[in-house]
């Protein structure tokens, strides 16, 4: 008799995924957005200048090398990665690996 498999399973929530996404790009647009009414009327912001122009270009939309960007580039990857965990795991199971 042979013993019985045991497979672990991972339960991915789609709509916590998707809001998560969602609220990391409404974080990332309003900071954006604070930073471009920061340059334009500098005097709004007043002593927080200094950090704005240090840190500010970090999360210019407009710009190449920001944590926008990253994000975007990580998240393509991310969908890369488990689309090839769908097509392996539907690769083994058409080929009767798994049941």
């Amino acid at each position: 008799m042979k013993p019985e498999k045991k497979y672990s399973y991972v339960e991915i929530s789609p709509s916590l995924i998707a809001a998560a996404i969602a609220g990391f790009i409404t974080v990332l647009v309003l900071v954006h957005s604070v930073l471009t009414v920061c340059w334009l009327s500098p005097t709004t912001c007043g002593s927080a200048m200094g950090p704005i122009n240090f840190f500010g270009h970090l999360f210019d939309l407009n710009r190449e090398w920001n944590i926008p960007t990253w994000f975007s580039v990580i998240q393509l990857f991310a969908t890369s990665l488990a689309l090839i965990l769908v097509a392996v795991t539907q690769k083994s199971r058409s080929a009767g690996l798994t049941p």
